[in-house]
């Protein structure tokens, strides 16, 4: 009888096992919202264990949080959304990139970029590069050369590689040089796909479970959400600005639906 409920007992964790995944959508300076986001995720719950992390998913300035997120072990996300809004209020321009020196046209054609974010390679290598990766990732960049979606995770990704991983997702052309690894030439992950959900269920489905139903994602999307129906701006490039934003709108969050 004994051994039965021990197998009972084990059977019933079997299947109320459940992956948790968090995505991070990118959107520039707004990477510290996230941060706050899921601070307040892990810091208000009634139950810890609903924000304990398995895999986090990036891209953008989502990928940079991931990066970071990916060097605490699941169930340490008190301290970790802590750490990371801590690096946050403590980052300068000058820790992210510089001006480069010249005209319109010359930085257009003639440099890689018109900012030059050598320090953040370097900024963000001295934030992880001593410590480890202890959790499931994804970052996502595309290649310049063949427009391919790529999700750099940690099956392929040492953590000597995982910093210049996530700035790879957020180099935002012409703002930023692309960033040359592996064999690729990355850009920002963002100018294809700026929620990537898929990394996150399939690294679920990989690894901690065996079905959709019992995975649960929370999703943060940084930016705003404009539908049609809203009144028509004066000028061309007005309207042609809100048919851009309605537009990257359902881009962002047609994954969700």
């Amino acid at each position: 009888m004994l051994v039965a409920a021990i197998a009972a007992l084990a059977n019933a964790q079997e299947e109320t096992k459940k992956c948790h995944a968090l995505v991070l959508s990118g959107g520039s300076n707004r990477g510290a919202w996230e941060a706050g986001f899921i601070w307040g995720l892990s810091h208000y719950a009634e139950d810890p264990a609903d924000f304990a992390w398995d895999t986090v998913s990036g891209v953008s300035a989502g990928s940079i949080n991931s990066g970071g997120i990916a060097t605490w072990p699941t169930g340490s996300e008190i301290e970790m959304t802590e750490w990371l809004s801590d690096v946050w209020a403590g980052m300068s321009n000058d820790q992210v990139y510089y001006k480069r020196e010249g005209t319109v046209e010359d930085l257009l054609f003639r440099e890689p970029s018109f900012l030059n974010d050598d320090p953040a390679l370097a900024t963000l290598r001295s934030i992880i590069n001593d410590r480890s990766v202890a959790r499931s990732f994804a970052v996502s960049a595309v290649d310049v050369q063949t427009g391919d979606y790529i999700a750099m995770t940690q099956d392929d990704t040492p953590l000597e590689n995982l910093a210049q991983s996530a700035l790879s997702s957020g180099s935002i052309p012409v703002t930023f040089q692309p960033q040359h690894l592996n064999g690729h030439i990355f850009m920002d992950g963002g100018t294809v796909w700026n929620v990537n959900l898929d990394s996150a269920i399939n690294q679920c489905l990989e690894h901690f479970v065996d079905k959709q139903e019992d995975i649960i994602v929370d999703i943060a999307i940084c930016g705003t959400l404009n539908r049609p129906g809203q009144p028509p701006k004066r000028g061309g490039a007005g309207n042609w600005m809100l048919g851009r934003e309605i537009k990257k709108a359902y881009s962002d969050t047609s994954q969700i639906f």
